[in-house]
């Protein structure tokens, strides 16, 4: 039984290398993951290490596990000093991890093969930053509203636009004389934009003309060839003395018909089989569904009228 349990727990254990800085060490362990591994070879790892396999990943028999500790230092770009965490060995390698390109001739201090110190500066004296300002234009955006006091789709200018400015900030890195790619770096506003506005009219002016003139015809006019056929039941109403106007503004007399708005929207024209021609532009409180009521000039009229069920055609 003893035999067995040692037997075991030595073919458990696997053969793992590990490179560390490129320096290589081998090592028999029972460590699950390539963190455990490096915890029992005491190898510690900092943001910005290289680590391959990363470090959650499991360990098998024969692996090899390659660390690169990341050396800080300090760049020094003129005025600016930029802290680095460079993996690699030489000066060269950090101005690379610096996004400077070493073959173009700049002068650093070291120079670009001395090799790396934790903790050292590097002065390059043959790049600088440049600042870039741009002002651009921003077109004014144009937007409308509603004006129940114009004709139906006349439009006029409220307000006139004006464009904005808008200030961008870049950065460009000048190398031996050469310039990079810009960068931007902030956004200002300096003048908002202001929107255009028009009106745009609603209002539907309702002129009779030749509804009313057609009233003596009524009884011989004929129902037009197209429109939408609707059942209602129609009674009449006069205007009163003085007269009076309708619900849609519009002056009342023949050829106004009262409707329900929600079934026959304001400003349809229609023809009334009895009536003639008329346009739907007042409205009342006993005026509900396929309900009309048509505007007759004299209290007579409505009395002859009465009730009738008709079928109206909604004209297009």
């Amino acid at each position: 039984m003893t035999v067995a349990l040692i037997t075991g727990f030595v073919w458990a254990r696997k053969s793992i290398t590990t490179v560390v800085d490129g320096r290589a060490s081998t090592y028999r362990t029972q460590a699950a993951d390539v963190a455990s591994m490096l915890a029992e070879a005491r190898v510690e790892v900092a943001d910005g290490d290289l680590v391959n396999p990363a470090p959650v990943a499991e360990l098998e028999d024969g692996a090899t596990i390659v660390v690169r500790h990341a050396v800080p230092v300090t760049l020094a770009l003129g005025s600016e000093r930029t802290p680095l965490k460079v993996i690699g060995s030489t000066v060269g390698d950090a101005l690379v991890s610096a996004g400077l390109d070493p073959s173009t001739g700049l002068r650093a201090s070291p120079g670009i093969d001395a090799p790396l110190v934790p903790g050292m500066t590097i002065a390059v004296t043959d790049v600088f930053l440049r600042v870039v300002q741009q002002e651009l234009p921003i077109p004014p955006k144009s937007r409308t509203v509603s004006d129940p006091t114009m004709p139906i789709n006349t439009k006029r200018v409220v307000v006139t636009g004006a464009p904005g400015r808008l200030l961008r900030i870049l950065e460009t890195m000048v190398t031996g004389g050469r310039e990079g790619g810009l960068v931007l770096k902030a956004e200002h506003m300096v003048l908002s934009p202001v929107d255009t506005i028009v009106a745009v009219g609603t209002k539907r002016d309702f002129h009779l003309g030749a509804i009313g003139a057609a009233r003596p015809m009524a009884a011989i006019l004929r129902a037009p060839a197209d429109g939408k056929s609707l059942d209602v039941v129609a009674t009449a109403y006069h205007p009163g003395e003085g007269g009076m106007n309708a619900a849609t503004g519009a002056r009342l007399g023949f050829g106004i018909i009262a409707v329900d708005p929600d079934v026959i929207p304001f400003g349809t024209r229609m023809y009334v089989p009895g009536y003639g021609y008329g346009v739907a532009a007042d409205t009342g409180g006993a005026i509900k569904g396929n309900r009309i009521d048509v505007c007759l000039e004299s209290p007579a009229e409505v009395d002859d009228w009465g009730v009738r069920a008709v079928t109206v055609i909604l004209l297009p």
